[in-house]
């Protein structure tokens, strides 16, 4: 998510960044991880939300965050904006919800002794 807010705010001033967008939006399936792991600006906010209508209906987009839908009307700093974008990632999807250990705590390498 972060990478994706980076290359929407360079879309304008850096041909490399604008040249990307191009092609995320014209791509078949569109994975964007983290959402809400860092806060994100209201301008950040309406950006990411046209993207994602650009995108609606014609690109499967793959979501993981670490907030609850309850949640992102104060990530995205707007309840009528998060509302809008929960219902075009909502509508016909799949969501699952994790919960437990997490992954890469489970699997973290233990300290080896000192001989």
């Amino acid at each position: 998510m972060s990478s994706l807010m980076s290359l929407i705010e360079q879309e304008k001033t850096n041909r490399k960044a604008a040249f990307r967008l191009r092609r995320i939006n014209k791509c078949q399936v569109l994975i964007i991880d983290e959402i809400g792991f860092l806060p994100i600006t209201r301008d950040q906010a309406n950006a990411f939300f046209t993207l994602v209508s650009n995108l609606y209906e014609r690109t499967s987009i793959i979501i993981t965050s670490n907030k609850d839908v309850s949640e992102w009307a104060e990530l995205l700093g707007d309840r009528v904006l998060a509302t809008a974008l929960l219902d075009r990632f909502l509508y016909n999807a799949r969501g699952f919800s994790l919960k437990g250990q997490s992954y890469r705590m489970k699997h973290q390498h233990k300290e080896l002794p000192l001989p």
